[in-house]
């Protein structure tokens, strides 16, 4: 009996957590303007850059487990994912990125920081709203130099290429001349 009771509180603790969360952001939902730092944000704006925010946030607990906490580690790697897990997990989710928009931008920053977001990551889901977009300018570009053809780098791969030989040699060659043709144009 003791193990149950022990589960119920457990369960209800995070039922009322959750309706905590729910609560403030159905709060949000009824304001015209949300104050985000000292910035007064549109209703439409303010969610279209939580709704960005949970996606990134969402991809580096996965990708970026060793920063987060324990609780913060369940894979997310999907919107079905997030959808069918658990209260509990959506809930450090939506908890985290709460607690991110509460003390904006300073732990908007550290946690980019700590998981190596940049502004390339950011504009692989389109643009920002005004308030978002701001604080990713501050973002590293990217961390990884692009890579660039070059002449004797294409050659040598293409000679790699007709030296493997192969049916599909000639399909090869051409993909690797087309994409270096893009990046030079």
């Amino acid at each position: 009996m003791l193990l149950g009771g022990s589960s119920e509180s457990r369960s209800s603790s995070v039922v009322d957590d959750a309706l905590k969360v729910q609560d403030k952001f159905l709060c949000f939902c009824e304001r015209d303007k949300i104050l985000v730092a000292d910035t007064l944000v549109d209703t439409p704006d303010f969610f279209a850059g939580v709704g960005l925010l949970l996606t990134i946030l969402r991809e580096k607990m996965h990708s970026r487990q060793g920063v987060f906490d324990a609780e913060d580690r369940a894979v997310l790697d999907s919107h079905e994912a997030l959808r069918l897990s658990n209260t509990a997990v959506r809930l450090r989710l939506f908890t985290r990125t709460l607690d991110i928009i509460e003390r904006w931008p300073d732990e908007f920053l550290r946690i980019a920081t700590a998981t190596c977001m940049t502004q390339a990551a950011f504009a692989h889901y389109g643009s920002a709203p005004p308030w978002l977009a701001d604080q990713i300018k501050l973002l590293p570009e990217r961390l990884r130099p692009r890579y660039t053809y070059r002449g004797a780098t294409l050659v040598k791969r293409v000679r790699q290429i007709e030296e493997d030989g192969g049916a599909r040699c000639r399909e090869r060659r051409a993909r690797e001349l087309m994409a270096a043709a893009r990046k030079w144009s």
